[in-house]
């Protein structure tokens, strides 16, 4: 494809982007199969980019979720993302922390760099709901409606912590009726392995609380990291 590109003379006008489904159960935390859990082994999704001012085998440490992808590759293209209105997205554009050489990027890229700021996020939203219960081979559910949840990943320079709420009604509910959380301490418990919920302060859960809240209602322009 590289090459195709190359022989059209578009190559340094194209950014190609590189990604996969979430990650898969091979026996993590006893589950058999499948990607519909909390823990990093399930949530996350690889993504490489290629193209113009993009330096080679460089890393972004910035926790991005898929909203981001809208607001990225319609900033590739010159194209602002709507952050206010009924086509508002929550997500927002990486453009500026992927591109590190402005003057090797096209005139799209360089006109979002100049309307665009970098994000700057400490917490990354994930949300699950079940769609009922799902067996392959009896008697041991792989999911069922009690795994529902929204929750946070959180950074703060020191510590980084893994935190949900579920909710078996999800929505119906407006997560009002929760009946369990986990908060894994991902530095001392990268595996997530303890759930230390009950050994944490109470400061550090309202504020995993109120961040997980704040990006579970927010909406558009208002999906910032203000707490």
């Amino acid at each position: 494809m590289l090459a195709a590109l190359d022989d059209m003379g578009e190559l340094a006008n194209t950014y190609v982007l590189i990604t996969s489904d979430h990650g898969y159960n091979l026996g993590h935390h006893r589950l058999p199969s499948n990607k519909f859990l909390l823990y990093d082994h399930s949530l996350r999704i690889p993504m490489l980019f290629k193209g113009p001012g993009i330096k080679p085998n460089t890393t972004l440490d910035f926790l991005g979720t898929q909203v981001d992808l809208h607001p990225t590759i319609l900033g590739l293209a010159g194209i602002e993302a709507p952050r206010v209105g009924p086509s508002a997205v929550d997500g927002q554009s990486v453009v500026p922390l992927l591109i590190g050489e402005a003057a090797a990027a096209p005139p799209s890229v360089r006109r979002h760099l100049a309307a665009a700021a970098a994000p700057v996020r400490d917490t990354a939203f994930t949300e699950y709901y079940n769609q009922g219960p799902w067996e392959v081979g009896k008697p041991h559910a792989l999911d069922d409606w009690s795994n529902t949840y929204i929750g946070v990943t959180f950074r703060n320079g020191s510590h980084s912590w893994k935190y949900a709420e579920y909710d078996p009604y999800g929505k119906q509910s407006n997560f009002s009726s929760v009946y369990f959380t986990e908060l894994f301490d991902l530095n001392a418990d990268p595996f997530e392995l303890a759930n230390v919920i009950n050994e944490s302060s109470a400061e550090l859960r309202a504020l995993l609380h109120a961040k997980t809240r704040h990006w579970y209602g927010c909406v558009g322009a208002t999906c910032v990291d203000r707490l």
